[in-house]
């Protein structure tokens, strides 16, 4: 193996150079995109934890809202006032 090295030495040096670039390229192109997937992903896990978020602020907004409402009704409205109106 020594002697086919050592025979064969000036031919692989010129080779070796393009060839460890070459296979530099291929691996970075496919960590990139590799690495565009995970970037996609993560956006959008992050745009829908913005969408939940935003839903769990106006639902409790609705709840608030409600209840000031209820609020609202109860110290305008009497027995009396309704009275008549009942079955």
């Amino acid at each position: 193996m020594r002697e086919w090295a050592a025979a064969h030495y000036e031919m692989l040096k010129d080779f070796a150079g393009p060839v460890v670039t070459a296979f530099g390229f291929v691996i970075t192109a496919i960590l990139a995109i590799a690495g565009l997937k995970t970037f996609s992903r993560w956006k959008r896990e992050k745009l829908e934890e913005k969408r939940i978020e935003i839903a769990i602020d106006a639902l409790a907004v609705g709840y608030e809202a409600q209840l000031v409402f209820e609020r609202i009704r109860s110290r305008l409205v009497r027995d009396f006032e309704y009275e008549d109106m009942r079955l």
